[in-house]
């Protein structure tokens, strides 16, 4: 939608058994849900939605659903947002390839040290 002017938005996090109200805008007033104000911006001129501070709770599938303003339905638009972010998991998976390449590093120069001496040997055998 290029300009939400004059238009009924209801914008949605769909959940399993029910659905969130994220904000609603209604004869040019935009109402945003606590949980999501401060970081959420809806420009109505342009129909944009401006999330910033995403949180990986944002994730999911979320519903648009336009109506003009005497209440008659112009259509819905869906999509799913995806949220990829720091976990416990992917500390658990980073740490042990981390520990890897700190030892393959280790093992490196400790083999480097190594070698000069084996070059120069430590005395002739006749």
């Amino acid at each position: 939608m290029t300009n939400a002017t004059g238009y009924v938005l209801e914008f949605n996090k769909n959940l399993p058994g029910h659905d969130i109200k994220v904000f609603i805008v209604k004869n040019g007033k935009v109402k945003i849900r606590e949980s999501y104000r401060n970081r959420t911006e809806f420009f109505i001129d342009t129909g944009t939605l401006k999330i910033t501070d995403v949180e990986v709770d944002d994730a999911g599938q979320y519903t648009l659903k336009v109506y003009k303003p005497n209440g008659e339905f112009v259509q819905m638009l869906s999509f799913t947002l995806n949220v990829k972010g720091k976990d416990s998991r992917s500390i658990d998976i980073s740490i042990p390839a981390v520990v890897g390449v700190l030892i393959l590093i280790l093992v490196g120069c400790v083999v480097w040290k190594l070698k000069p001496c084996r070059k120069t040997g430590y005395g002739t055998l006749n």
